[in-house]
């Protein structure tokens, strides 16, 4: 039968090889990211985007990208597990510095995208600039209807929330978890529901 004091020493001493156990875990992750995502900056390169230092791709990250799109990502951006970047024929999909997508995150592209530094996007969001032509007889052969998407500056995107086309977030802005943003919002507004409304300012 242990004591008290054997199961903490025992406890201590699981601790003391768990803990290094961990940094390097967490290390390698680190540095298969940066591989990851120095992978993807080649590709890019290849095909005359660009992608800054530091670029950081999780397991699973899909870039599916016209040989004429222009792509350019900029430094010490992540891009969690699972993420989806699509990026048509002539789009332009323009990423700044210090952005992070999160996991599930898929990007759409048919026009222009624009996140600017600072962005922070949750976890399942969609993120487009186009839908398809409502009027048309037949919504299988409806044609794409395009509209210029702005993220601003130093904005949070929560958790599962849709950005349409035509959207322009002002910088500092929030938008609430599953909400869905068509038009502008505001800079420091912040914007919950279906379809996004302000509720009150940040600042």
């Amino acid at each position: 039968m242990t004591t008290k004091d054997e199961r903490t020493l025992t406890a201590a001493s699981a601790a003391q090889v768990v803990q290094p156990l961990y940094q390097v875990i967490r290390l390698t992750e680190r540095i298969s990211g940066r591989l990851r995502g120095l992978a993807l900056k080649l590709r890019l390169v290849a095909s005359g985007g660009r992608a800054g230092r530091r670029l950081s791709v999780g397991h699973g990250v899909r870039i599916a990208a016209a040989h004429d799109a222009k792509i350019r990502i900029g430094d010490n951006v992540s891009l969690q597990a699972g993420v989806i970047l699509s990026v048509g024929s002539k789009a332009i999909f323009d990423v700044g510095n210090d952005v992070y997508v999160g996991h599930y995150t898929l990007i759409g592209v048919q026009n222009s995208v624009t996140i600017g530094n600072r962005v922070q996007i949750a976890e399942h969001c969609s993120v487009r600039d186009h839908d398809h032509d409502v009027t048309a007889i037949s919504m299988h052969s409806a044609s794409l209807v395009c509209s210029q998407v702005c993220i601003g500056e130093g904005s949070w995107i929560a958790r599962g929330v849709a950005v349409l086309r035509g959207a322009r977030i002002g910088e500092g802005a929030v938008i609430g978890a599953n909400a869905v943003v068509r038009g502008a919002i505001p800079q420091n507004a912040i914007a919950v529901g279906v379809p996004a409304s302000v509720v009150r300012t940040r600042l």
